[in-house]
């Protein structure tokens, strides 16, 4: 099948799961994503779990705000071993102005990479507030980041016991 809609309009829930569907791109607003929602968390994980598995490459999220308070994971788990994936995920903002803004509503890590290949995360202003732990000293700069957890906007690579290897050409 072919997929050309409206990326502001919702055209599925988030029961649907698209396969072997030619679609230039895919937004999460298809699913239900919406400025007006609480938390987005659902539909973010959906429609990225959606286009990955699909081979969708362009991720785009519309301008606008929109709230999530659950870890977004961008992340290709095969068995019990994350895989190289590649994506561009991006929105409608620069460097001049914050059109697209994902404003996340927790404490913890905003966006999780794992094993991310020659991915593109651009036009997306991130809001959250990312507290250093109380005993924030020059430590918390340079350890693992499991002893950190929940104190960053992005996170690359937080996973290690699943990995052969890491992330490369990571552009945000």
């Amino acid at each position: 099948a072919v997929i050309d809609a409206n990326p502001y309009q919702q055209i599925f829930d988030t029961t649907v799961w698209l396969q072997n569907c030619k679609i230039e791109r895919i937004s999460p607003l298809w699913f239900g994503m919406k400025s007006t929602n609480t938390d987005n968390t659902k539909y973010l994980q959906h429609t990225f779990d959606n286009a990955r598995q699909n081979g969708t490459y362009n991720f785009y999220i519309p301008a606008g705000d929109y709230s999530y308070s659950g870890t977004w994971f961008l992340h290709h788990l095969v068995g019990n071993e994350y895989q190289g994936w590649s994506m561009r995920i991006y929105g409608d903002g620069n460097m001049w102005s914050s059109k697209t803004i994902l404003r996340y509503k927790s404490g913890g890590v905003g966006i999780a990479l794992q094993r991310a290949k020659g991915v593109i995360i651009e036009g997306i202003y991130l809001r959250g507030i990312y507290p250093p732990p109380a005993n924030g000293t020059q430590a918390y700069y340079n350890n693992p980041f499991p002893n950190w957890q929940g104190h960053s906007g992005i996170s690359i690579d937080w996973d290690g016991s699943k990995n052969l290897g890491g992330s490369t050409g990571v552009f945000i």
